[in-house]
């Protein structure tokens, strides 16, 4: 089952816009302009990137601290660890 939710998951990284990712980001109350946002994009659209994958998912955080700052990295951290603790997904990452 949750192959399916990760194909899904996957799908929308794929197809989210600067524009979704800036509401989001209003939506956490993190500041980002839309060439941050961009940058961001540029990297979680790469064929290579898993977002399931830990040591890409910390590739993100470092370049996404580099783009903002380490507050704004903590936070999506922080945000990402709670909705793994409430959809109980520990077990889809890997190292």
């Amino acid at each position: 089952m949750n192959f399916m939710f990760k194909e899904v998951i996957r799908s929308k990284i794929k197809q989210l816009t600067v524009f979704e990712l800036l509401e989001y980001a209003s939506m956490y109350s993190i500041s980002l302009s839309h060439e941050q946002a961009h940058q961001i994009l540029v990297y979680l659209k790469d064929p290579h990137f898993d977002p399931f994958n830990l040591s890409d998912l910390q590739q993100l955080f470092e370049k996404i601290e580099r783009l903002t700052s380490p507050q704004t990295t903590l936070k999506l951290q922080q945000i990402l660890r709670e909705y793994i603790d409430l959809y109980q997904a520990e077990s889809w990452f890997k190292s």
